[in-house]
């Protein structure tokens, strides 16, 4: 084999490697609540350990924002005042803004269209260039649940008590899921199923292609915690105070964590643990194994916010109106930023800056 023969057989197998790295982290150009389809809360980029200040910071003009996404320069998130706004990583300008209903749910990008639900039940598709709307499927319920996208296909939950599958181009049905309650839950997707709790105290994994049930475990109170899945254990909190490790084929519980009160928070899955907050006001960090806590940290309120990862830290909001950051070994403090409002969205991350708002309509870009 000549030179060049060698050096194209280089180039392909590089290509593939890095073929390979994209479709372990989701579809390429995708970003979506929990950093990525498994929602573990995990993002591959560098961290932000020593707070200098704030970038930017940018008003919804309104309570309760959803939490954000990042695709390369831009910043998708929704408001309760009815508008998904498209801004400017660096500066925080508005590039565009979409009039859909009040929006509770963080938005969804995937190849240049932006997934989205209102109050009102409508699922909408948008243009990632200009918000025009692409297609809309109207549901019976509330969306309170946060889009994934995989394999071609968008799933959320609804208040209906339906999971749904859409194809992610046409907006067209592919299948639906009736549970025994209302979904406010954020469905992850992992090895051709897709995990979600529900209202009526369930966790359900459903076949991906056909919308039949695998297996369902019975909780002791309703499931609003976004299921994270890694290496074939599902970990999700529940209204009854405890951390479930679910195994992802079967079903069977590996082991359960007992707080004092209810879990909101979704959890992240980093580096061997499973790091979380609870309405106890405590985060804690367990050995993703066998469940064993590895340290706790106190916060001054409740923890609703759901985590999020770079590298070795770890950021987390609280109804003490705190942003903190948080070693992830240790759970040593490392920073905390004050916002003006009760901080319970899920932080974005994005080369060494931190996106997040808070109920005072506020929107934040630290670096």
């Amino acid at each position: 084999m000549g030179r060049f023969g060698q050096f194209f057989l280089l180039f392909a197998a590089l290509i593939l490697v890095l073929l390979l790295w994209y479709v372990s982290r989701g579809e390429v150009g995708t970003s979506m609540f929990r950093g990525n389809v498994h929602r573990t809360g995990v993002y591959e980029t560098e961290a932000l350990p020593r707070f200098t200040g704030e970038k930017w910071v940018f008003s919804t003009q309104n309570s309760g924002n959803p939490s954000p996404v990042v695709v390369e320069d831009t910043i998708y998130l929704g408001s309760m005042a009815g508008r998904v706004y498209a801004l400017e990583a660096a500066s925080g300008e508005k590039k565009w803004v979409m009039e859909i209903g009040p929006v509770e749910t963080t938005p969804a990008v995937a190849k240049g269209i932006v997934y989205c639900g209102n109050r009102d039940g409508v699922f909408f598709a948008l243009n990632a260039k200009n918000g025009e709307v692409l297609w809309r499927f109207a549901t019976g319920g509330a969306l309170k649940s946060s889009p994934v996208v995989a394999g071609g296909a968008v799933y959320f939950g609804s208040a209906d008590g339906r999971l749904y599958a859409l194809d992610a181009a046409s907006g067209e049905s592919r299948w639906n899921f009736e549970t025994g309650g209302e979904i406010w839950s954020s469905p992850a997707v992992a090895d051709g199923r897709v995990f979600v709790g529900s209202h009526d105290g369930a966790i359900y994994a459903v076949n991906s292609q056909t919308g039949e049930l695998e297996w369902t475990v019975k909780t002791g109170g309703w499931v609003r915690s976004t299921p994270a899945v890694n290496e074939g254990v599902v970990y999700v909190g529940s209204r009854d105070g405890n951390l479930y490790a679910l195994d992802a084929v079967s079903g069977k519980v590996n082991w359960v964590f007992k707080t004092w009160q209810e879990i909101f928070s979704s959890p992240a899955v980093a580096d061997g643990r499973v790091l979380f907050g609870g309405f106890d006001g405590r985060f804690y960090a367990l050995d993703a194994g066998t469940g064993e806590k590895l340290w706790s940290f106190a916060a001054e309120d409740q923890i609703w916010s759901s985590p999020s990862v770079a590298q070795d830290v770890i950021y987390f909001g609280s109804r003490d109106r705190y942003l903190y950051a948080l070693n992830l070994k240790t759970g040593r403090k490392i920073w905390k930023f004050k916002a003006r409002g009760w901080v319970r969205t899920s932080p974005a991350l994005d080369a060494g800056i931190v996106y997040f708002g808070s109920d005072s309509g506020e929107f934040h870009a630290l670096h």
